[in-house]
């Protein structure tokens, strides 16, 4: 959902600039604008016809009865929530440290984080040339709303907001959730990740 709201915003439409103004000061995107993109993006598309999955929404639980009611109304249902945590100083240091490529979007991560003691390792994903994507050589750019004040901003609306949809899902029959701690890193994360998933959509 971010990258859609990301695309709208790098097209400067009205509804684009609408959404920076938002962004900027590290709050949502009103629901009223965001619900534009959810119907179109989960059911008018053939890339969704094997299933999709969500990250970055729902956000609130405006958000989450929205979705419930569009779900219900297309004939569907969620089947599986998938919470990743993470200590929130690591976390703001690695929003601080995200680089993307310009040119073809490919992520990296310039932070290094490693605290044996706490059981956190977190190298750098860094690119084999400073500011060059390994891919295309594209330039590298920090998105303006990554920074210290914006994140923390970010982290009240969730404790405000999100966090109360958690028990929400947790609720729901039938509904698989599963929680999953990245503190050691992607490296070492992706496998426990892959496997979870194998386990919960056997092919």
């Amino acid at each position: 959902m971010g990258d859609l709201i990301r695309d709208e915003m790098k097209r400067d439409s009205p509804l684009g600039e609408e959404m920076r103004s938002f962004v900027k000061k590290g709050q949502l995107v009103p629901d009223e604008v965001v619900a534009k993109f959810v119907d179109t993006a989960l059911f008018d598309s053939p890339d969704t016809d094997a299933g999709w999955m969500l990250d970055g929404y729902p956000r609130n639980m405006e958000q989450a009865a929205f979705l419930d009611a569009l779900l219900e109304k297309r004939g569907r249902g969620l089947q599986f929530v998938l919470e990743l945590g993470l200590r929130e100083d690591v976390l703001i240091q690695k929003a601080e440290g995200r680089r993307g490529c310009e040119n073809c979007g490919r992520g990296y991560n310039l932070a290094n984080i490693i605290d044996e003691s706490a059981g956190i390792y977190m190298p750098p994903l860094a690119p084999k040339v400073d500011g060059k994507c390994d891919d295309c050589g594209g330039a590298l750019f920090r998105r303006e709303d990554d920074n210290a004040e914006t994140i923390k901003a970010r982290l009240k609306l969730y404790h405000d907001k999100t966090a109360p949809i958690l028990d929400h899902y947790k609720s729901q029959p039938g509904l698989v959730y599963r929680y999953l701690d990245v503190s050691k890193g992607k490296a070492a994360t992706t496998p426990l990740l892959l496997d979870l998933l194998a386990k919960e959509f056997p092919k």
